[in-house]
Order: C-alpha cells, then sequence, then structure tokens
C-alpha cells in the first residue's frame, strides 16, 4: 500500500523479484521493469497483493496510498462492493458495508485506504470522514487552509480539510460550481 524503494534480488521468467528490509519476493512482472534495470540496482515501486495474497510491484504511481484520502472514479459496481480505479493494475475494493451512498460506474468520490485487520488487505472506505482525527484542531478564525471537496449534503459540502479532519462549507459559502475531488483553498470561519 506505500511506495518502496527495492532491491532487484533475481530475475525469472515470470519478472524480477524484489526485497528490502521488510519485504522479500515482490514480484515486478516484466510489463513493468523499466530498461536497463539489473540485479543489484534498487528501484521504487507501489507493492500491494493480488486476490491470492501475492505481493506485486508496479512502477505506476497509484492515486492513492495507505492510509491516505484520494477521490477516486468508480471502475465497477457488484453486489458485494465496489471498485474504484487506483491508477494501477489493482483495483481498490470498497466493501458495501464501507459505503456510504450508492454509486454507479464513472462516480467520484473521496475514499480512505487502509488495511482489513482481519484479511491483511487493502481496502477502501467511502466513509472518509470515521478515519479523520477526532480532535479539535487548533485553527484560527481566517485561517487559510488546504480543502478537498467531498459529497453535498442538505446544508452545503463536506469537505476533507488538510487531509487530516472533516469540516462543512454551508451552501451559502459557495460561489462556484464544485465537484468531488476538487481542492480549493479555503478560509476558517467557525
Amino acid at each position: 500500500g506505500k511506495q518502496n524503494k527495492l532491491e532487484v534480488l533475481r530475475s525469472t521468467s515470470v519478472g524480477m523479484f524484489l526485497g528490502g528490509d521488510r519485504i522479500e519476493d515482490v514480484l515486478l512482472p516484466f510489463k513493468s521493469i523499466p530498461q536497463g534495470l539489473e540485479v543489484g540496482d534498487d528501484i521504487d515501486v507501489f507493492v500491494y497483493t493480488d486476490a491470492e495474497d501475492r505481493a506485486f510491484a508496479t512502477t505506476l504511481t497509484p492515486k492513492i496510498e495507505l492510509d491516505s484520502y484520494a477521490a477516486l472514479e468508480v471502475a465497477a459496481v457488484a453486489s458485494m462492493g465496489v471498485f474504484f480505479d487506483m491508477g494501477i493494475e489493482k483495483s481498490l475494493f470498497v466493501p458495501a458495508k464501507e459505503q456510504n451512498a450508492p454509486v454507479k460506474v464513472g462516480d467520484k468520490r473521496i475514499v480512505y485506504m487502509f488495511v482489513d485487520p482481519k484479511t491483511q488487505r487493502l481496502l477502501g472506505s467511502m466513509k472518509w470522514r470515521e478515519f479523520c482525527f477526532k480532535e479539535d484542531p487548533e485553527f484560527e478564525v481566517k485561517q487559510k487552509v488546504k480543502v478537498m471537496i467531498g459529497e453535498q449534503t442538505d446544508l452545503g459540502r463536506n469537505v476533507l480539510i488538510e487531509n487530516e479532519w472533516y469540516g462543512l462549507i454551508y451552501a451559502n459559502e459557495i460561489f462556484e460550481k464544485l465537484e468531488i475531488g476538487d481542492e480549493r483553498d479555503a478560509y476558517i470561519k467557525t
């Protein structure tokens, strides 16, 4: 679920196996191997597991990493959950219990990525507000902050503030068309 700098340990018929301080035998498939990479070289990769819990690496940069938030697009909808496009070969699965509203292919939502404690697999949650810091932030009134625009509510728009806290922009404080995932400068009002 994170970018890692790993060493090429060996080359095989299916790709190169990588390893590092805490991880070994991560397969970098041939399609992801940059030209000139050799055994002993270091390479920056994103590590994930497949459906059979095998460790894979990719040189593609994902749109989201472990313990972070991103606005992702729905790639597929199934009865057991939703799959979001992470920008790599693998989609991020959001189980039905982690959904807060129905979605369809092409919809964009803020998603939080975490490791399921039971299966040790990467999962996503559309209930991103539950993962934000719970203690009161030490913002000042009129302080400039970065926000990511979330879903529409009866009062306005939910927002992710500084990638750590959630907040709300009231409808009467919105002066432009906003889409989920838009990033803006905003100012703390209360």
